[in-house]
């Protein structure tokens, strides 16, 4: 079970592809129990949406996080 991911703007671009620009990604973290990881499937995420800089050791990891409260599958 996973708690915190990614949700990206092109899947192409997570390994193998072009890296993706700063605002092409959200970073999410789920509030509540974790649900078991996807990959390459769509899915609806909702909760608080927070835009921002996001840093970790100074460097800068990102503008946008998700505080989810539901993930629901297709």
């Amino acid at each position: 079970m996973t708690t915190d991911f990614l949700i990206m703007r092109n899947r192409s671009m997570c390994c193998y592809g072009i890296p993706p620009r700063i605002t092409e990604w959200v970073n999410v973290h789920l509030v509540s129990k974790g649900v078991k990881p996807l990959m390459d499937q769509p899915i609806t995420v909702c909760g608080i949406f927070h835009v921002g800089e996001l840093r970790e050791n100074g460097d800068l990891m990102g503008v946008y996080q998700l505080d989810a409260r539901e993930v629901r599958e297709p």
